[in-house]
């Protein structure tokens, strides 16, 4: 299948996604998240790029830059650099992430903070723990300082603890969803939701026993239905989705 190029963003900023191949870990521990945290400050440096925020998660990583220059290049300097590392450090060989990072133009003032706030939220979507307690993401960097330029979304928040109110607040933020490899159509969802529920109507999902529920919903996002897909054909809350 042939590449395309990538879009370029209006205002210079882009969310991205790094993931490990075939979904696998990319970190085992602090310290090689600390090492992949290292590397970015490094070539965000050398590259001139600017990190809003990330979010490093098990097995990919979340970014919000701003750049005029080639995007590519960073997130291939630093892919390589934390590879060779964690190749030596954990006696492997062969490839770690997943062949090509994706990427969102950030077109609007607007959507930049939404891409934020949806980055940040990260860990407590997953339900590891809440915004303001996760170690790994830019919001350690509120109260400690940090490498992160938060410059642009405090303008537009109008201030740094007008920013912190509006990432802490309740959400229902929807981004372009980087996890699939590929795109289902409704057709395909609602068919498998058929075929692994049996039920004749999708808004039937809505009135399920909530283990059930949540136990087919999880499955659905497995085989690649969006959270948006879903709710929409289930009538089920995203919140709920995201959740399950």
């Amino acid at each position: 299948m042939p590449r395309y190029a990538r879009q370029k963003s209006l205002i210079g900023y882009y969310r991205i996604m790094i993931r490990g191949v075939n979904r696998q870990n990319i970190f085992f521990d602090d310290a090689d998240r600390q090492r992949f945290l290292d590397t970015v400050k490094k070539y965000q440096k050398d590259l001139n790029i600017q990190i809003t925020a990330y979010c490093l998660m098990s097995n990919h990583v979340h970014m919000l830059l701003h750049t005029n220059e080639e995007l590519s290049v960073f997130v291939k300097k630093v892919s390589s650099s934390y590879v060779y590392w964690f190749n030596r450090k954990y006696g492997r060989v062969g490839h770690l992430f997943q062949d090509r990072y994706k990427s969102e133009v950030i077109d609007s003032s607007s959507y930049l903070m939404t891409a934020m706030r949806y980055i940040l939220h990260n860990p407590q979507k997953a339900g590891i723990c809440s915004v303001e307690n996760y170690k790994w993401s830019s919001f350690s960097e509120f109260k400690d300082g940090g490498f992160c330029d938060i410059t642009k979304p405090c303008e537009i928040a109008g201030s740094k603890s007008a920013l912190l109110d509006f990432i802490c607040s309740d959400n229902d933020d929807q981004c372009m969803d980087m996890e699939q490899t590929h795109l289902l159509s409704e057709k395909d969802v609602i068919m498998m939701v058929f075929q692994l529920s049996g039920l004749q109507d999708p808004l039937e999902v809505s009135h399920m026993e909530q283990d059930e529920r949540d136990i087919l919903l999880h499955e659905l996002k497995k085989n690649g239905a969006s959270v948006q897909q879903l709710s929409r054909i289930t009538g089920v809350n995203r919140k709920i989705i995201q959740r399950a």
